[in-house]
Formats: structure tokens, sequence, C-alpha cells
């Protein structure tokens, strides 16, 4: 029970930071060309730190981006008042405006209308349709990604407590060697570095390293989407994480009450 508590407070730091700063990224005047010129659909809300409207529009923001979570579509944040030239750029007129960007300058389209999570969601999904996009592609070698999922799901108990991983590495460098991608490469690495680490919290550390690497400027729009690709994996084991200490506390309060009761 005290483990089960332990991971649980763990974890919920984990989906903290990832529905802050792991899932929305912080744009400024150094990084923000090299995040929308790349290859992914790139929606952004321009704020000013004492705008009220902003701070009521931001958890429905944030909701449309956890819909799309695990998705090749990428969310910010703009301090308008403080990058007022990309807010002059872009004629942003008031706040909180959403603008979707895909590529270059020419590709720009700004949400009109009542900011709640599901108009923002049919606007993005609106978006991703009608502006030119390579999506396709990366689909395609997410899909090939699918069976390192799965034995990480299979195996989550043991990853959670970081017990018995060298069978777990072993099977992740057999499909790895078949995928022959650099991403299936990453997978091994952060369950063998996992090891080393004998903690957890290695996977956090991760996500705060990608994250602030993501942040920074002058990157190449490959640098960009192997970022992108690498935190979409350590999320994708957090959220399994999530799901198995969700389950087991549940199992472990229910068998305690029927307990209690008998």
């Amino acid at each position: 029970m005290h483990i089960l508590s332990c991971l649980f407070g763990i974890l919920t730091s984990f989906i903290l930071v990832s529905m802050t700063s792991g899932k929305i990224m912080s744009l400024h005047n150094e990084n923000f060309y090299q995040v929308i010129n790349g290859e992914e659909t790139v929606i952004v809300m321009f704020y000013a730190p004492w705008c009220s409207a902003c701070k009521m529009a931001y958890p429905e923001f944030q909701g449309a981006a956890e819909r799309f979570k695990g998705d090749t579509i990428l969310f910010g944040l703009v301090d308008g008042v403080k990058d007022l030239a990309l807010s002059e750029e872009y004629k942003i007129d008031g706040f909180p405006t959403v603008t979707a960007f895909r590529g270059k300058n020419t590709n720009v389209r700004t949400f009109k209308g009542r900011m709640t999570t599901n108009n923002l969601v049919s606007f993005i999904k609106d978006v991703a349709k009608k502006m030119p996009h390579k999506i396709p592609n990366l689909v395609v070698k997410a899909a090939r990604m699918t069976e390192m999922h799965d034995i990480v799901r299979d195996k989550i108990e043991d990853i959670m407590k970081v017990t018995n991983l060298d069978p777990i590495i072993k099977q992740l460098q057999q499909k790895a060697a078949h995928i022959k991608t650099k991403l299936a490469q990453y997978y091994v690495e952060v369950i063998r570095n996992l090891k080393t680490a004998s903690s957890v919290t290695y996977l956090q550390e991760e996500m705060e390293i990608l994250n602030q690497s993501l942040e920074k400027g002058k990157l190449k729009k490959s640098e960009i989407q192997d970022l992108v690709n690498k935190r979409n994996i350590i999320q994708n084991i957090l959220d399994i994480a999530a799901q198995y200490v969700i389950k087991e506390n549940f199992l472990t309060e229910a068998e305690q009450i029927s307990h209690d009761e008998f």
C-alpha cells in the first residue's frame, strides 16, 4: 500500500507536468519561428498576463490540447505583451487570440467564436484538414511503434517498480531491430536509463529536459520533430503508468472496504 501511495504521488506530479509545460510549450521570439515553420500544425494562444479573459480561456485551451494528446499537433502560448513584435506581426488586436500555423507564414488561420474546448477542437480539426501537411508519413511511423507500446503496457508493473527490467529491455531491443528507427532505439534507451536511475522520477526528469530543449531557439525542423517524437514516447509511458497506478490504488481501496465490511 505504501509503495502504491508513493507511486500515485509521483504519477500525479507527472500528470501535472504533462498538462502544463509538457503539452503546451512556452513560445517566444527566440523559438517561435523554428516551431511554426516545422512540419506540424501549431496552435498558439496569444495572451496578456493581466487579462482575466485569458485566465478563463486557458483551461479551455488546455482541454483542447488534452484531446489531441499523442497527435502531431503542437500547442503553445505567447505572452503577447512581452513579445509585442509577434503580436504586431500577426495582427493580434485583442487577448486571448488563438491562431493556427502550418509551415511558413502563408498558412495562418485565426479562431473566431466563443472559446470553449469543443469549439477549439472543431476549429483544430478543420485546420488539420485544410492546411497542407505531411502528417500521414508521421502517422505511419507512429503505427510502427505500437508493438513497443504494447510491451510497455504488458510490463508496466515491473517498470513502475523498477524491477526485472533486463527481459523487458531484451524484448524492446528485438522489436527495435525489426522497426529500424531511431525512435525505436530511444524506447530501449528510456527503459535502460530507468534501470540505471533506479527510480521512476527519471521519466519526469527526461520530460523536463525535452521540454527545455524544445523551448530553446535556433532548432532545425528535424531537431524539433525528433524532440516532439521523444516527448510523445515519454508521455505514452506516463499515460500507461497513470492507468496502472489508478487501477491498483482503486483495487487496494476496494479490498480494504470489503475487509472492513465483513
